[in-house]
């Protein structure tokens, strides 16, 4: 995963695109702009559990047995392309490409194989140039 700070940039821009192309205040609005949020940066909630949680609060690094990141899936990502097409607005779902390509580029990938598999995939496409380390589980 990167840094949270590194998913809010792409996202606030997404947002911002969203409020501009949809000024309105309807209750479609809002939700793709809830979206383009919860696609972002949100979608990482899916990396904790109350044993990884656990894990963390005793200082330690690294996956949590059995976990996966359900929102780092192919299925996911279809299930999220699917309503994006539905709903007739692709900003959530370019805020969601944003967020696993930026975890693509992260070598934590290939040291917890099998946790992330979308990204997992994208990783071996990255340029090396765009690669980087964090030391935290995707």
């Amino acid at each position: 995963m990167a840094a949270p700070q590194w998913h809010a940039v792409p996202t606030a821009v997404i947002a911002i695109a969203s409020a501009v192309a949809y000024p309105s205040t309807t209750l479609e609005n809002i939700i793709v702009l809830a979206g383009v949020v919860g696609l972002g940066i949100l979608v990482d909630v899916d990396h904790l559990s109350i044993r990884r949680v656990k894990k963390i609060l005793r200082g330690e690094k690294g996956p949590v047995p059995g976990w996966t990141n359900w929102g780092h899936t192919w299925w996911f990502a279809t299930v999220v392309a699917v309503g994006s097409f539905l709903l007739g607005n692709w900003l959530a779902f370019l805020s969601y490409a944003a967020h696993m390509l930026m975890d693509g580029g992260n070598r934590d990938v290939k040291k917890h194989p099998g946790a992330a598999p979308l990204p997992e995939f994208i990783h071996r496409f990255c340029p090396e140039r765009w690669k980087y380390e964090t030391g935290l589980i995707i």
